[in-house]
């Protein structure tokens, strides 16, 4: 039953892949930092200070003055900084079940970035990212490149491929942005991997209403690694739909589905993760078990009207493992949210159906291979 329905979605993703994929007017995609470009543009415009934030943001001049702008040539630098602290308290059970967590804080990240445009008539984007003590790395190292991707424009800047270390294309909670997302850690980690060595294809409609994004990841392809084996292929399908965007993002709704075929490194997988804090014990891990591969499907919807959102994701994974009895594991979440002071938690800069092709902060994600 379960194979029959996973063919049934995959067949309706590639539909919906060819439909959005026809030919139309192109429009460009920006990373959610932003706001997105006008038509034809590749990069948005700065957004627009928030007056009384508590944080304000960085003032334009200050930001004009730190960018390069040449013909031919652009570079926009950036620096993100992230810290929280996190207080537990247990019952018997949750001690008898992961043992005694400790009251930790953390510097969530430190991540220098590097990004731009290259090019006059044909114009390529860049990502350069690295991070201290970033989600996808081992604790014992300090540094680590979280992005570096090139992106090429393929039907004007409404159809992009991407190359390098990026984000897969599965899953809004690991395509969203980070800082900008309802929890205060990722909930579905288990079911994703936060980078991986690979090509992206994406394609925004005429009206940037609809998304698709595929692409082929192999973390083999970019040399080495001090992890173990990296030989799995994953392969992942991303569509999704803005059934009504208004009022400047104030009121929407977004829908969206996805697939990913993971491929075992090393011919194990393993899915595990932590609950709302990155200082924690993982509280779900299978351990590691022989496996062929995996495949994950995910159904996500936005809802959002002034400061009130809803958000829910569901994620599916069926594991060819003959050895263990071929399990099937299931995760989700379902998040509501009310903004005392009246902005709404996603604006359009914010909630796009597309694939993100920023840094943002993201947790070590699974199934992790041994």
């Amino acid at each position: 039953m379960f194979r029959r329905s996973a063919v049934a979605l995959s067949v309706a993703l590639l539909c919906a892949t060819f439909a959005v994929l026809m030919p139309g007017s192109a429009r460009a995609q920006a990373p959610e930092s932003e706001l997105p470009p006008d038509p034809g543009a590749f990069e948005g415009r700065i957004p627009p200070p928030v007056p009384g934030a508590l944080l304000p943001d960085v003032p334009p001049s200050t930001y004009d003055a730190t960018r390069v702008s040449t013909p031919g040539f652009t570079l926009k630098p950036g620096l993100v900084l992230l810290a929280d602290y996190t207080f537990f308290r247990q019952d018997a059970a949750s001690l008898a079940q992961v043992g005694e967590q400790d009251n930790l804080g953390q510097l969530r990240a430190a991540r220098m970035m590097m990004r731009g445009t290259i090019g006059t008539g044909y114009v390529v984007r860049y990502l350069v990212a690295g991070e201290y003590k970033g989600f996808d790395t081992a604790y014992d190292r300090n540094w680590d490149m979280t992005d570096v991707s090139l992106t090429f424009p393929l039907r004007g800047p409404s159809t992009t491929l991407t190359v390098g270390k990026t984000k897969e294309s599965f899953a809004y909670e690991m395509v969203g942005d980070a800082a900008n997302l309802a929890f205060q850690e990722r909930v579905l980690s288990p079911f994703f991997v936060s980078r991986a060595v690979g090509a992206r294809i994406a394609h925004v409609t005429d009206d940037r209403m609809s998304t698709v994004s595929f692409g082929v990841f192999n973390d083999s392809w970019g040399g080495s690694s001090a992890k173990g084996p990296n030989d799995g292929t994953d392969v992942t399908l991303r569509v999704t739909r803005a059934l009504w965007l208004e009022d400047g993002g104030r009121r929407l709704m977004h829908v969206g589905g996805s697939v990913r075929r993971a491929g075992a490194d090393g011919g194990t997988l393993r899915y595990r993760g932590r609950p709302e804090s990155n200082v924690s014990d993982f509280y779900v891990d299978t351990g590691t078990f022989a496996a062929d591969r995996a495949l994950h499907l995910g159904l996500e919807a936005l809802w959002q009207h002034g400061p009130w959102s809803v958000i829910g994701e569901w994620v599916h994974a069926k594991v060819d493992a003959p050895r263990s009895g071929d399990p099937s594991f299931t995760g989700g979440y379902l998040g509501v949210s009310w903004v005392v002071t009246g902005e709404s938690t996603w604006t359009t800069a914010r909630c796009r159906a597309g694939a993100s092709s920023s840094p943002t902060s993201a947790r070590t994600g699974g199934p992790r291979r041994a």
